[in-house]
């Protein structure tokens, strides 16, 4: 698979519109693999990092707690198609800050982040729109600069 890392933020910018302040690609553990902010320039969300974490760990523990609560392991929930976090197609969490929405990507993560006037559902549906598409554009294995819309 061939991803341009000079592509992924322009990639991840098509959604910081309207509220949405931020874009993040996340692997499982939280480390940010790219990012893309409405204001390049601003100074108002240095903690990127932070807010990637958390939202990664909150999105692949669902699992694992949820297990623990049916009284499971993980793997036992993991069989086939009727794997929790299959199943879960994104999660949103509302802060004193901002509003969080993750969708997963394969073994990556999608989380953005809007301001309090964002609405949950078009914070869901950019979310849920930009996973596909780049679910769509990993199936044909690369993500360049001509991929994106401008």
């Amino acid at each position: 698979m061939m991803l341009r890392p000079k592509a992924l933020p322009l990639f991840l910018s098509q959604v910081c519109t309207g509220g949405v302040q931020h874009a993040l690609l996340l692997r499982s553990d939280g480390i940010m693999l790219a990012s893309s902010q409405d204001r390049p320039n601003a100074e108002y969300f240095e903690d990127e990092k932070l807010v990637g974490a958390i939202c990664a760990g909150m999105w692949f523990n669902f699992a694992e707690e949820t297990a623990d609560s049916l009284g499971k392991t993980e793997s036992e929930l993991d069989d086939g198609d009727s794997s929790l976090r299959s199943n879960l197609r994104s999660m949103i969490v509302e802060c004193e800050g901002g509003r969080l929405c993750a969708a997963p990507v394969g073994s990556l993560l999608i989380c953005l982040k809007g301001d309090l006037s964002v609405e949950l559902g078009l914070l869901k549906l950019k979310t849920e729109a930009l996973a596909e598409e780049f679910r769509t554009v990993l199936a044909t294995n690369s993500v360049s600069e001509s991929t994106v819309e401008t």
